[in-house]
């Protein structure tokens, strides 16, 4: 359903990460504040599944709770 990642590798300064998401069929992803972020900054993320579909996991990023539709993210290099 969801899928976060921090990269480093973008044209932010140093100590700072670009969140980018996407979802699957089926549903959206939502963060809060879109953005740049700095190093160590957790953001909430939540996964909304459309009708008769239903949040199963987040993948391609270290979250606080895989399986959670709303969860948190640390920005760093990981």
């Amino acid at each position: 359903m969801g899928l976060a990642s921090c990269d480093g590798g973008c044209s932010c300064a140093a100590g700072e990460y670009e969140l980018t998401a996407s979802s699957t069929e089926g549903g959206d992803v939502i963060i809060s504040g879109e953005g740049t972020y700095a190093d160590g900054t957790i953001v909430t993320i939540e996964a909304v599944a459309d009708e008769c579909y239903e949040f199963v996991e987040w993948t391609g990023a270290d979250v606080a709770d895989p399986y959670s539709p709303v969860t948190t993210i640390t920005m760093d290099e990981a």
